[in-house]
């Protein structure tokens, strides 16, 4: 449910960021600004997800290269998918002002920091399978305690020297302190949800609190996100209570709470696909009459047109392309054993 929540606090705030780009614009900026925070709830779901997953109960912990494989398998394929769709629109004559290099298409492929680039939001998908790299190492301890204490050494570690030891993008990267929020959510699943059951309710408030205080009061140089380490504390330690809170949260069962169930499941999808979404939006504003609308009335429409394309994507493509390549995963030692 939570990443259903994350993943519309990151198409609703692309969304005003390109409304505010209108004459019929509405959106404050510290509004559009506080969106971006969904990304670091994403963050925190996912070192808690990766701990969890590793290490299930009543089972051997999870073997670095069977981790590296389901990860991998559960980024690359549908986002080259999107990828493909991406510079297929660039090779039409759209997106013009960021014109495809072999240096960009490769980066964008591999997901290495350095270039910008094709699809701007996969700047996470980066920060993902760095994250996925170092925790696949700590593994090797075949301890919960002790893969999270060497993940987070070694992140911090990476952090520390890699100023040192080069400049600009790459150096920006390894040293960025978003890192962090990887390790609290890792933190977090070291923790018994029994004890975390009391304060669900001071978790969930003190977050969202926190959230919407950090966009309105610390200074941010766009509504892109805030950055270093204001947006660590501003974002990642109130992610962190949201996601405490959302440990022992019950699955929904009202219309709502199934939604955002279909939501959280579809979230990669819709985070992937919507930035197309976001192509259109933008060209109706600069082409069309739409742009002197009230946006406040196209905000929720072009919101939820982004989230039905991503529900029907993760149907249609992410899921089947998942499922086969898990299949392939799984009949690839068999194969190698009957040849």
């Amino acid at each position: 449910m939570l990443r259903g929540v994350a993943a519309l606090l990151v198409v609703v705030h692309h969304t005003l960021e390109i409304s505010n780009g209108s004459t019929g614009s509405f959106s404050p900026d510290w509004f559009t600004l506080s969106g971006a925070a969904g990304v670091d709830i994403f963050f925190v779901i996912s070192g808690f997800i990766m701990v969890y997953s590793a290490f299930r109960p009543r089972r051997d912990p999870m073997r670095p290269v069977d981790f590296m494989k389901r990860r991998l398998i559960r980024i690359y394929p549908f986002y080259w998918l999107c990828l493909l769709a991406m510079m297929s629109l660039h090779l039409v004559g759209f997106m013009r002002n960021h014109p495809l290099t072999p240096g960009n298409v490769i980066h964008s492929f591999l997901l290495l920091p350095g270039e910008d680039l094709i699809i701007d939001v996969a700047w996470t998908l980066r920060y993902e399978v760095f994250f996925y790299v170092v925790f696949a190492v700590a593994l090797l301890s075949a301890s919960k305690l002790r893969t999270v204490l060497i993940t987070i050494l070694a992140l911090a570690a990476i952090m520390l020297v890699s100023p040192l030891l080069s400049s600009g993008e790459i150096s920006s990267f390894f040293s960025s302190p978003i890192l962090i929020e990887f390790c609290l959510g890792a933190v977090l699943a070291l923790v018994p949800a029994q004890m975390l059951r009391p304060w669900t309710a001071v978790f969930l408030c003190a977050g969202m609190a926190g959230i919407l205080a950090s966009s309105l009061m610390i200074p941010a140089a766009s509504t892109n996100g805030l950055e270093g380490w204001a947006r660590v504390l501003g974002w990642g330690v109130p992610a962190a209570c949201i996601v405490a809170s959302s440990v022992n949260w019950i699955r929904g069962s009202s219309w709502l709470g199934q939604a955002l169930e279909h939501l959280g499941d579809a979230s990669y999808s819709l985070y992937l696909t919507h930035v197309f979404g976001m192509i259109a939006y933008g060209f109706l504003i600069k082409a069309t009459a739409i742009g002197d609308w009230p946006q406040v009335y196209m905000v929720p429409l072009v919101t939820l047109g982004c989230c039905a394309v991503g529900m029907v994507a993760h149907v249609v493509a992410e899921k089947p392309l998942t499922q086969f390549m898990n299949r392939r995963r799984a009949t690839a030692p068999s194969a190698a054993v009957a040849t």
